[in-house]
């Protein structure tokens, strides 16, 4: 075993290890190790594990992700192939004296198609998401303490179509993607597009996203699986870290994901079990101060019941304001300074959110994993 990383060689298997400490609200501090053996060069199999342990919740937490990747294929359609599983464990909130935690599984494989090295890159992957919710503690529900010690599992299928170009005036990134679950049947596009002015790359960007279930079980539906503008400290698939992972909707906790509608003020509506529509933009200022200005507008059905029965409608949001770009996409800042009626009444009259509270970040630690650089930087 070697210490941090090095350079492999060819007559040898190295694993590399390091120590490694972490935080959430939920564990706590954590401690451990990184323990892989992907550094230089690119492996055919790669894999890193990271056991945790957290002080707060006494609990194993961490990850690790096994993949053989085949590079350079001699193949007329295909570049490159990765299969792999990966896997996450981390806390949730308490409620009461119930301890509650999830586990995670992803089998992977994707498929990198052929294409020249300055083009678009396309590649198509599908994976499984099983993701096991426990609880476990007791309760008291008036008369007595009620022993609570139950494991739900949700099995999540996806493909996704991705096509981007990283290179030139004119990057973008597209993705279509299918997710089955036994509740439901989605589809949905993102599409992002940016216009690059000057030599400091300065950009303006633009956003769309579109959803909609093509089918769903209205008794298998919960909240978490619908559409939303804005989804604060929390993800359906748990494919996001969060400092402190909350419920779906609670969205008091600061650091968010631009996902979905990809709104930065916290708002609750916009919520949809049908379809979604949004669009975003980004555009920084053409001096060496990381500042942006941004605004946003997404649709969403709604549905009234009054005396005349049940009708559906839908209704637009809007929102405005300025942000600070420490490293795009992974460490940001936004402040939210206008925004629609409905969502001004939710943030000052029901919610009471004063201007600090409504402020936003970024930070991406997903998107941080320093074993997966290589693969990811350009050829």
């Amino acid at each position: 075993m070697k210490f941090l990383a090095g350079l492999e060689r060819e007559d040898r298997k190295s694993i590399f290890w390091t120590p490694a400490i972490a935080k959430n609200s939920h564990d706590g501090f954590m401690a451990g190790l990184v323990l892989h053996n992907t550094t230089l060069p690119n492996q055919r199999f790669e894999w890193v594990a990271v056991p945790l342990y957290g002080t707060k919740s006494e609990r194993l937490a961490g990850g690790a992700r096994f993949m053989w990747n085949h590079d350079r294929l001699r193949s007329t359609w295909f570049r490159n192939v990765h299969v792999g599983v990966s896997g996450f464990a981390a806390s949730l909130w308490s409620v009461e004296n119930v301890d509650q935690w999830y586990q995670r599984a992803v089998p992977s494989i994707q498929l990198d198609l052929r294409s020249k090295p300055n083009e678009a890159q396309t590649d198509l992957r599908y994976r499984s998401v099983i993701i096991w919710n426990n609880a476990k503690g007791s309760y008291f529900n008036g008369e007595q303490d009620v022993a609570v010690d139950q494991q739900k599992q949700d099995v999540f299928h996806e493909v996704q179509v991705h096509h981007e170009r990283k290179f030139g005036l004119h990057p973008f990134d597209m993705k279509l993607v299918g997710l089955n679950h036994e509740a439901f049947s989605r589809l949905s596009l993102d599409a992002k597009w940016s216009a690059i002015y000057d030599k400091q790359k300065h950009r303006v960007t633009f956003r769309a996203f579109g959803g909609a279930f093509l089918n769903k079980d209205d008794e298998l539906m919960r909240r978490e699986m619908g559409w939303r503008l804005h989804w604060g400290s929390s993800d359906l698939l748990y494919d996001h870290l969060f400092l402190e992972r909350q419920f779906v909707g609670q969205n008091t906790a600061q650091q968010f994901t631009k996902d979905q509608g990809g709104f930065k003020t916290p708002t609750a509506n916009g919520t949809s079990d049908t379809w979604i529509a949004a669009l975003n933009m980004e555009a920084d200022f053409p001096f060496r101060l990381p500042l942006s200005v941004f605004g946003s507008y997404g649709a969403a059905p709604f549905t009234t019941i009054d005396q005349n029965g049940r009708s559906t409608d839908w209704r637009g949001y809007w929102e405005a304001g300025i942000g600070v770009r420490i490293w795009r996409d992974v460490i940001e800042m936004w402040v939210p300074l206008a925004y629609s009626t409905e969502i001004k009444d939710e943030l000052e009259t029901l919610r009471g959110f004063d201007f600090p509270e409504r402020i936003r970040f970024v930070f991406a630690l997903e998107k941080m994993d320093p074993t997966q650089a290589l693969r990811k930087a350009p050829h």
